[in-house]
């Protein structure tokens, strides 16, 4: 279940420990039935007998969760960076409908969102802009708009209480294609409102129905 590129370098490090009497540490990656990783560490030590080692022994550690963490966090981290690298870009852009189709445009291109979108609420309704459809195009999304219900105010009001900055939802989600509104089923739909001064409350939402 060794990774490709780790199996050389674990038996390198037994073969070095053997001749050399040191002992090592190494983090491995190992295949999951499901296709993901585990990570472990692997510490050998050698036991010497007249100069020379007679055995080897050690632990293998599970730290999958704290690695997972680490990539998890270096993966914001990155996407910090180029969210900050982007800012100059998108405060350049000469009105809002042309911020909301170039961040969502950035959003794809740059961040690796698979479909994102940026609605407005205006009113007693939550209006789109520009969003993207199943094959990741841009598409001007002006006339969509979903009612006010309770399920959302409650997503606001809990995010402006800053009691949850993400809402993680299952629902029924459209997008637009050849002028239409199409229905895309149902899928996994993250949103956080993101205050403006211009219209109130905006959303960036991203919708992960292909990982789903």
């Amino acid at each position: 279940t060794l990774h490709a590129e780790d199996r050389p370098l674990l038996e390198s490090a037994v073969d070095a420990s053997i001749l050399n009497g040191r002992p090592f540490s190494l983090e491995i990656r190992h295949q999951l039935p499901d296709g993901g990783w585990n990570y472990t560490v692997v510490k050998g030590q050698p036991v010497r007998k007249e100069g020379q080692v007679v055995r080897l022994f050690g632990t293998v550690l599970d730290i999958s969760d704290r690695k997972r963490a680490e990539l998890a966090q270096q993966s914001l981290t990155e996407g910090l960076r180029v969210v900050l690298q982007l800012a100059d870009e998108l405060i350049a852009c000469p009105n809002e409908d042309a911020l909301y189709l170039r961040a969502v445009e950035l959003g794809r291109e740059r961040l690796g969102l698979e479909r994102c979108g940026i609605l407005i609420l205006k009113g007693e309704e939550i209006c789109g802009t520009y969003g993207t459809d199943m094959e990741r195009h841009t598409t001007a999304e002006h006339l969509l708009r979903r009612p006010l219900t309770a399920v959302w105010r409650e997503r606001l009001r809990a995010r402006d209480a800053k009691e949850q900055r993400w809402s993680l939802v299952e629902e029924p989600y459209r997008y637009w294609r050849d002028g239409d509104v199409q229905s895309g089923g149902v899928g996994w739909i993250g949103l956080t409102p993101i205050q403006s001064s211009l219209e109130g409350p905006i959303g960036l939402f991203c919708n992960y129905t292909a990982i789903t």
